[in-house]
């Protein structure tokens, strides 16, 4: 689940790949997500919008037990919102870049090779993008516009591959 890019919360999904050092309390991951299409129409003009993003992180276990793990996580963000958008005349359906820095808060539970993970996140783009369009009358009429924030929530399950 993801809100803040897309006109309201929507379905996310991710694949997650978490590389962990060891007994280290370090580990690294890389999330690749698509956030599912959502549309609006106003009259005759209609818009739909997806995103994808890819997120690179290190992560610290500042708690630790033999089956769970509370981690902290920082890295970078980098997709963009994808437009598609009908009844309007000269449409700009170009991606629009989001970018920035990534925290989370995670908790994990690991059991014989395999693992539960609950990840909560906060990404803080770089820019905002207002989508809009002008109407018959030459007035500009806003679709939606990104947040200057944007919070996840992910469930995954891992698999130890060696």
């Amino acid at each position: 689940m993801t809100a803040g890019v897309l006109p309201s919360t929507g379905a996310t999904l991710f694949i997650p790949a978490r590389l962990s050092v060891g007994r280290s309390r370090w580990s690294f991951d890389w999330r690749g997500g698509y956030a599912l299409p959502q549309t609006l129409r106003d009259g005759l003009v209609t818009g739909e919008f997806a995103a994808l993003e890819q997120q690179l992180r290190g992560c610290f276990a500042f708690v630790r037990w033999a089956n769970a793990t509370f981690d902290t996580c920082g890295g970078f963000v980098w997709g963009g919102v994808i437009p598609k958008t009908r009844g309007v005349q000269l449409g700009n359906d170009s991606w629009r870049v989001i970018a920035g820095p990534v925290g989370a808060l995670a908790f994990q539970l690991n059991r014989r090779g395999t693992a539960a993970r609950l990840d909560l996140g906060i990404a803080l783009p770089s820019r905002e993008y207002t989508f809009s369009y002008r109407s018959v009358s030459g007035e500009r009429k806003a679709l939606y516009s990104t947040d200057d924030v944007v919070f996840s929530a992910s469930l995954s399950v891992l698999g130890t591959i060696f």
